[in-house]
């Protein structure tokens, strides 16, 4: 429980960042896959 609190809390900022640039990457490919399709 401890061990997973910790790693939550540290890979917390990473996590979002990830979230964001994965968000970013899933837009940019939408938007290519519409005008090439």
């Amino acid at each position: 429980m401890e061990s997973s609190l910790f790693s939550w809390g540290s890979l917390k900022e990473p996590f979002w960042q990830a979230v964001r640039f994965g968000g970013v990457g899933i837009i940019i490919g939408w938007m290519l896959k519409s005008f090439v399709g």
